[in-house]
């Protein structure tokens, strides 16, 4: 049995998790092929360069956007000649309607009798009839759906699809090798507060992409507010320059720029006493949580909704603002801020959003494809 997985670039989170879904597979004689591209580095949303992935059986499948009646458009070139290539079992893509490779895909399936899965996230920036309706066309030829998260989930029972054609695989990070070294990010971590000359004061964390839809003016315009905390930002792109005029602008001493940080992204982690996500995103809480963080978090990509129990790890609030942020902190502090990051750790084992369930759940619904596709 062969499988093929579509993905438009690789982030350099799900690399390991590639490899290890195609150790298990091949215990079970399924043999995985990944394609896949390449992102531009500058936008925040980051992948590997192709050459630097290492996975066995990779095939470089560039993507290419086209911008049409004001959304952008999505097109693999070499989806036809990969999948004759290949001659796939199962083909796995990203459930966007927007890609243009993914009815490519659906049409090949019905005359090559090859399995479909969408891997759906099912967020929604703005609603759309029209999307919607062209996503319940779309996954009407779908066999089985990897769903992100019980939201994920709901959102394809809105759609008409049914549950037992959906695996809910708790999309997480590899919680063990952060916690395996804990001791020795705990120490990187107390040389980057002493070089940053921290002090006492409360930390607050922002990690991700430096970018207008996540919306950090709500967090920059907290500060003002939050005279006893500093705030740090890791990460970068194409709005850096915006939100670093925004903070001169507003006078904000309180704030730090670091830039784009990966290897060593979790001794900022360890910094931070409360993590807080404004809008969009989704890992980054599994992270925070890893290391014990309270949260607060606005819309995100609905992991939120598994990940935050108000008052219990943090605060989640669709509608979050400026005084809403202070409020929270005020009220984490006041329950206490171990206390609630430990209660952050403890969802993620009481839930098993854990990586080695989250490899589980993916390599059951390939197994089981021909059952759960009935």
């Amino acid at each position: 049995m062969k499988c093929l997985i579509f993905q438009r670039f690789i982030p350099f989170y799900r690399e390991e998790f590639f490899k290890r879904i195609q150790i298990e597979l091949k215990k079970k004689n399924i043999e995985v092929f990944f394609a896949f591209g390449e992102t531009k580095q500058q936008v925040g949303r980051t992948g590997k360069k192709f050459n630097s992935v290492e996975l066995e059986n990779k095939i470089y499948c560039p993507y290419v956007e086209i911008s049409l009646f004001n959304r952008n458009i999505r097109l693999n070139k070499r989806v036809i000649s990969v999948i004759f290539k290949i001659k796939p079992d199962v083909v796995i893509f990203e459930g966007i309607v927007s890609n243009i490779s993914n009815w490519v895909i659906v049409l090949l399936s019905k005359v090559l009798k090859i399995k479909i899965v969408a891997w759906v996230l099912g967020w929604e920036g703005k609603r759309s009839f029209t999307r919607r309706l062209l996503l319940k066309v779309l996954y009407k030829n779908v066999d089985v759906f990897f769903a992100y998260n019980t939201s994920s989930k709901k959102y394809l029972n809105k759609l008409g699809v049914r549950d037992d054609k959906i695996v809910v695989l708790y999309n997480t990070i590899n919680e063990h090798n952060i916690l395996k070294n804990i001791e020795k990010i705990k120490q990187q971590a107390g040389e980057i507060k002493k070089k940053m000359n921290l002090g006492e004061r409360i930390v607050l964390l922002y990690c991700g992409a430096v970018i207008r839809e996540k919306k950090i003016e709500i967090l920059l315009d907290s500060m003002k507010k939050l005279s006893d905390c500093i705030l740090i930002i890791v990460g970068d792109g194409n709005d850096m320059y915006y939100y670093k005029k925004y903070a001169t602008d507003k006078k904000l001493d309180n704030v730090i720029f670091v830039g784009r940080v990966i290897e060593n992204v979790d001794c900022y982690y360890q910094v931070a006493d409360i993590f807080i996500m404004p809008c969009q995103g989704g890992l980054a809480l599994n992270q925070a949580m890893i290391h014990q963080k309270p949260i607060i978090c606005g819309k995100a990509d609905g992991s939120e909704y598994d990940l935050v129990i108000n008052g219990y790890n943090g605060f989640r609030d669709e509608n979050l603002t400026p005084d809403k942020i202070v409020t929270y902190v005020e009220e984490i502090k006041k329950i206490g801020i171990e206390k609630m990051g430990k209660n952050s750790l403890s969802i993620l084992f009481e839930k098993e959003i854990l990586f080695e369930k989250f490899v589980e759940r993916f390599v059951k619904g390939i197994i089981n494809i021909n059952i759960l596709g009935e």
